[in-house]
């Protein structure tokens, strides 16, 4: 694998985008399903990641993953591509130290949120001796 800094170029921004539209339902936690180009590459332009990484296999890009400032990594690979999964995070997490401790604000060390229904993720993150921390509810109101 070959990881590449996302800097917000014409090209990134697109394979960004084509990458997103190839991702499923149960894969986007906080993301607008209808989201148009327009949109997209604004929020590129935002950067608003700590780093973002397009993953690059051989010549082609099979997905990208982001860390936050609260710690958190955010990993979508094409489905064809899950098998490497566990390798992509052990590497992110061998790479990258995360930000220290705020209490009550940022845990010390690397978190991933998936899905309620994502058990492709589930799995690979057990595998890799991740431990359940929390369950996240969405309230009713305006947004919810």
């Amino acid at each position: 694998f070959n990881f590449e800094e996302v800097v917000g170029t014409k090209n990134q921004t697109l394979e960004l985008y084509k990458l997103f539209k190839k991702r499923k339902k149960i894969e986007k936690i906080s993301a607008n399903t209808k989201l148009i180009y327009n949109e997209h590459e604004a929020f590129v332009e935002k950067h608003p990641y700590r780093h973002w990484l397009l993953i690059r296999r051989e010549d082609a890009y099979i997905g990208s993953v982001y860390l936050t400032e609260l710690n958190s990594i955010g990993l979508s690979i094409e489905d064809k591509y899950i098998k490497y999964a566990e390798k992509i995070i052990m590497l992110i997490v061998n790479t990258f130290d995360p930000l220290p401790e705020i209490p009550s604000v940022r845990r010390a060390s690397f978190h991933i949120n998936i899905g309620i229904e994502n058990r492709k993720y589930e799995k690979m993150l057990i595998n890799i001796g991740a431990k359940l921390m929390q369950k996240s509810y969405v309230l009713p109101g305006k947004n919810g």
